[in-house]
């Protein structure tokens, strides 16, 4: 009976911690939106700006303007619709907002699914690189909400590589999905990789130092060092 108590607080007391190292990595894992809707924009502006070289940018914009007008006064369903057709109809950077603007409003609407299937179709359609991995990451977020972490995990892992541009996002992120079903060994090695990159971002590596320690303070040889470190305390004290 005891050992069968022992065994279900360990559980519990692993559940808390795992719980830890999600909640730490949510409350510092986003900062990295700005610097990446920084490199998104630069990309679709020079789409944008090949565009209106090639031609009717005037008429591209004009149309976007006004969906964006008439999305606001509709239901996210009616928006996510409007914006839907726009990414179909019309090509270059302000088709891609369009598909971006679909998958957004899908998933403030509470469809995570919808979401991640307009975003991938962003990704289909970008020619620019940085575009497409901002999409696949927007994409791999969406299937997480959405339940599907092996979809996730399988874009994730096209992302983390260091060619990418959003190598360490992805990493990151991939990093954090394995922590949260448990598979330490596999998060650990993503997060390890991260700490070892000099080039890696600074709060990017402290982010995962965090996640490394409450590993450590989890593992069984953890307890087995406090439990020695105790008895020790204990004799000297006697």
């Amino acid at each position: 009976m005891a050992e069968e108590s022992d065994s279900i607080f360990r559980e519990v007391d692993e559940d808390v911690r795992r719980d830890q190292m999600l909640a730490l990595w949510r409350r510092h894992g986003v900062s990295f939106v700005s610097a990446t809707v920084v490199v998104l924009l630069a990309a679709i502006g020079w789409q944008i700006w090949t565009d209106m070289r090639e031609s009717s940018l005037n008429d591209l914009s004009d149309r976007y303007a006004a969906a964006q007008d008439a999305a606001a006064g509709e239901t996210p369903e009616a928006a996510a619709s409007l914006y839907a057709q726009l990414a179909k109809d019309l090509d270059g950077g302000y088709g891609l907002l369009a598909g971006l603007r679909q998958g957004a409003t899908l998933l403030e609407d509470g469809d995570a699914a919808a979401a991640a299937a307009a975003y991938d179709r962003v990704v289909a359609k970008a020619g620019d690189s940085r575009v497409k991995a901002f999409a696949g990451y927007l994409a791999a977020s969406a299937k997480v909400k959405a339940g599907d972490a092996d979809g996730a995990i399988a874009q994730l892992q096209g992302l983390a590589l260091p060619s990418e541009p959003l190598y360490y996002s992805a990493t990151e992120l991939l990093a954090a999905i394995y922590t949260a079903h448990g598979d330490i060994e596999e998060a650990r090695s993503r997060f390890d990789a991260l700490v070892e990159d000099p080039a890696a971002p600074a709060a990017l590596v402290a982010r995962a130092r965090d996640m490394l320690a409450l590993f450590d303070a989890e593992s069984p040889g953890a307890d087995a060092d406090n439990s020695v470190g105790e008895t020790e305390s204990g004799s000297a004290a006697q």
